[in-house]
């Protein structure tokens, strides 16, 4: 909420807005007011203007898409015609902020209740286009809950502990200092939550009315769908309220108006997954949650999604944690995946830095021949010599990759994962030194190697893909390139991170020119 005042609200009507909406800004400025608005994002502002203020144009207000509803301030009652005929976002005029307040949370709620989010997905393909299909974005949404099973996962992985619940009530005292009702609550979920008194907490706000009722068909035995009836810990007996899990999905059967104005929608839980997305979560989930400290595997979680920034921000926590800085192994881990999130930054200063400190910490310590630290070693050498290729210094990145391989068959059980990788990454060498039959004869093994390892719509087979066809319309063999290319797409349409529609784009675009050129070569 936003007041453009020329003084600052008194104590009482600041604490009745209070009590209607935590957040609120106060501006004495119209410019700074309005910059402060536009800059909003995915949020609607209530914004109470005083007429002394009101030399700001209400045409103005009325096109800011982040404003809401609008209220204003003023003695006169003649005033309140001519806002409101002036723009439909004015709700109120009156002379003080008390008096407002009713039409405030009433407006509140409805903007509330029109913000629920129920996402609707079709599985009807639709034609090629510049943009995304229909089918894309379903698909997208598929690998967005194949994710969101991996964070909760990682979630539940987490201890409870005193420290972080001090933490996070401390945190919400900072937000809250001037809020005299949530610094209240704050105290009495500090002294008196518990683990079991969980759905009390969740129960305590007022039940909202809502114009839309859900039936919901759940098939228990099929998986899928956790909830339950919290009617016996809500507040008030008379509501019967079903908590689902997040992430929960569901068909929708069908959706009728009644006639009290009531829309009805059917819904059936979708406990049903793809087969092979079913293949892929269980080789995703052992790639990500693959050490025994939670807060790492939620940092490499984000690098997985492609969510660089928040990785760098979660990894740099983790370098202030005294415990895991205790843990050389883990340590190392961080200082790894910190080089790979600064690689792909294309920050390889930082990245080669890091890496550097990794091997530093591994080689040091007394686990640089364990096992774990052997495989964490070979990924940080194939890593800088990715850069190093990426530099263009192709005998450098050479060494670092035939060291690898090397390092990888003196072991007892070689990854095969990891010689493909760098099969893969001495094919990019020759590829960029126009060593084309080279350059092949590495993506094909490197494409062998990982449909040992790997499930065959797993996103690193399609980049491997990807060379594959690189290298191949080099040697002007479009018909198996045209193939690599439909291969690599089928598997991005279901599998690829959910952030990253541009690489749908490259692979229609390279298969309608493919597609032009054999024909027109056939003419």
């Amino acid at each position: 909420m936003t007041i453009l005042t020329p003084c600052r609200p008194s104590c009482g009507p600041k604490e009745a807005l209070r009590k209607i909406e935590d957040y609120l800004e106060t501006f004495e400025n119209v410019n700074e007011c309005v910059d402060y608005i536009t800059n909003v994002q995915d949020e609607k502002v209530l914004i109470i203007v005083s007429l002394v203020s009101a030399n700001i144009p209400i045409a103005l207000l009325d096109k800011i898409p982040q404003i809401a509803c609008i209220y204003v301030l003023s003695d006169s009652k003649k005033d309140e015609q001519e806002w409101k005929n002036a723009s439909r976002k004015v709700k109120a005029v009156a002379r003080d902020i008390l008096s407002i307040c009713s039409q405030l949370r009433k407006d509140k709620k409805t903007l509330r209740d029109s913000l629920i989010n129920i996402r609707l997905l079709s599985t009807s393909p639709i034609a090629i286009t510049g943009t995304m299909t229909q089918t894309e974005n379903c698909h997208r949404e598929e690998v967005l809950v194949m994710y969101s099973d991996n964070t909760l996962d990682i979630l539940w992985q987490f201890p409870l502990t005193d420290k972080s619940k001090h933490e996070m009530t401390e945190f919400c005292k900072e937000v809250y200092s001037d809020n005299e009702v949530q610094l209240r609550i704050i105290d009495d979920f500090k002294n008196n939550y518990t683990e079991d008194n969980a759905f009390r907490w969740y129960c305590r706000d007022l039940p909202d009315q809502v114009a839309i009722v859900l039936e919901i068909e759940v098939r228990v035995y099929a998986g899928g769908a956790f909830f339950a009836d919290l009617q016996e810990y809500s507040e008030f007996q008379d509501e019967q309220e079903i908590l689902f899990s997040m992430g929960t999905l569901f068909r929708v059967q069908s959706i009728t108006l009644d006639i009290t104005r009531v829309w009805i929608v059917q819904l059936k839980s979708n406990g049903e997954k793809d087969q092979a997305m079913g293949a892929l979560l269980p080789h995703m989930r052992l790639n990500i949650q693959k050490s025994g400290c939670a807060p790492l595997n939620w940092a490499f979680c984000m690098l997985e999604m492609g969510d660089y920034d928040k990785a760098e921000h979660y990894y740099l926590l983790l370098l202030h944690d005294s415990e895991l800085v205790e843990n050389v192994y883990e340590l190392a881990q961080v200082y790894n995946d910190l080089g790979f999130v600064y690689k792909q930054k294309g920050e390889d200063g930082k990245a080669l830095q890091r890496y550097e400190k990794a091997l530093v910490n591994l080689r040091e310590s007394a686990l640089s021949m364990d096992e774990d630290s052997k495989r964490l070693i070979v990924l940080i050498y194939i890593s800088i010599g990715n850069i190093y290729s990426d530099q263009n210094n192709h005998e450098k990145a050479l060494e670092y990759f035939i060291s690898t391989i090397l390092l990888e068959l003196k072991g007892h059980d070689p990854d095969t994962s990891k010689i493909a990788t760098c099969y893969r990454s001495i094919g990019d060498v020759y590829l960029k030194q126009t060593c084309y039959s080279e350059a092949l004869e590495m993506y094909e093994e490197a494409l062998k190697m990982k449909l040992q390892v790997l499930p065959p719509h797993h996103p690193l087979i399609a980049q491997t893909c990807d060379h594959l066809a690189t290298i191949l319309y080099e040697q002007g063999s479009l018909k198996e390139v045209l193939n690599y290319k439909k291969r690599a797409y089928e598997i991005r349409l279901k599998y690829l991170t959910f952030d990253r529609p541009d690489l749908f784009m490259t692979d229609r675009q390279w298969i309608v020119q493919v597609e032009k050129s054999i024909e027109q070569s056939n003419q």
